[in-house]
């Protein structure tokens, strides 16, 4: 054997004094970010992903449909179910009509609903706003 090719890479001395030095690089680039954790200033980013996109026929959508729409429980659904039996919706803005659904409601809802006809026929023309 060779006696050049069967000595270590580095004298354990040598060897010491790298990973000695790895440690207090290590150490000291996380010391930053314990630093903010510590003080609770360090926030997490969380990758943007588009929201499932929630679009509710009016005058087709049941109770439990309408319960997935932000602000809607089921007592509200039912009771928007109740005065579509009545009469349907023409425009969204006569949501405002059921009790329970206040300016507030009406413009988190307002993006999300559509007017379209009682049967799928009426679908082809687009939704009335």
């Amino acid at each position: 054997m060779d006696p050049v090719s069967s000595r270590p890479w580095l004298l354990p001395r040598d060897q010491r004094t790298l990973g000695w030095a790895v440690l207090a690089y290590l150490a000291l680039s996380a010391a930053p970010v314990c630093w903010l954790a510590a003080r609770g200033q360090l926030t997490t980013v969380e990758s943007p992903r588009p929201a499932p996109r929630l679009w509710v026929n009016l005058n087709q959508a049941g109770p439990a449909e309408l319960s997935l729409l932000p602000g809607i429980g089921p007592a509200l659904a039912e009771r928007i179910v109740a005065r579509r039996e009545t009469k349907a919706f023409r425009y969204v803005e006569q949501l405002r009509d059921v009790r329970g659904i206040g300016p507030k409601t009406m413009d988190k809802l307002r993006p999300l609903v559509f007017c379209g006809a009682a049967t799928d026929e009426g679908d082809r023309r687009g939704p009335r706003r």
